[in-house]
């Protein structure tokens, strides 16, 4: 559990578990997301605009129907998730992870 390894954060961390498009966040938020197939990895984009709150997320795998931030093709999807970060506001970082920790490697900050 986060709050007894990480005791001096756990008034600072709340664990949500719901469906994505209710989430709610609120500025100064961390939303975390690893491995969100399809459209999730939007939803959380998407609520952490809405609430303009930080965003982590490592993308997993791509559907072209369930996106909701439009790419024009699979290789393009997360750059266009990149993108409309920055067309909102955001400055947006891009870390590869070692390959051999996971094959889906991009983390977008």
């Amino acid at each position: 559990e986060f709050s007894r390894e990480f005791p001096s954060l756990s008034s600072r961390h709340r664990y949500v578990e719901a469906r994505s498009t209710d989430l709610r966040l609120r500025p100064g938020s961390l939303a975390v997301a690893l491995h969100a197939c399809g459209s999730l990895t939007d939803d959380v984009l998407l609520a952490a605009v809405a609430g303009r709150a930080h965003a982590a997320v490592v993308p997993c795998c791509h559907s072209l129907k369930s996106l909701k931030i439009p790419a024009p093709a699979l290789d393009a999807v997360d750059d266009a998730r990149e993108r409309f970060m920055r067309d909102s506001g955001y400055d947006v970082c891009t870390v590869f992870l070692p390959e051999d920790i996971t094959p889906k490697n991009r983390l977008i900050v």
